[in-house]
């Protein structure tokens, strides 16, 4: 299923439902830097980077989606 969109559906309505029942402000995504495509998805869901750092031991970019309300 691998670049047929699945994931990016699937995070959509993920994603709706957090912006309706979520009570805090954002969403946080963890990603290596290597997985180019995994950042891809997270941008194109409106992610932003706003931080990189280690996570046990692992370079890691931190990004952001604040909840639709």
């Amino acid at each position: 299923a691998h670049g047929r969109g699945y994931a990016c559906e699937a995070m959509r309505v993920i994603l709706a439902w957090a912006d309706r029942t979520l009570e805090g402000e954002r969403t946080v995504c963890l990603i290596e830097p290597e997985n180019r495509g995994s950042i891809r998805l997270a941008q194109k869901l409106g992610y932003l980077e706003f931080a990189r750092g280690d996570y046990r031991n692992r370079s890691c970019i931190l990004l952001e989606r604040r909840i639709a309300r």
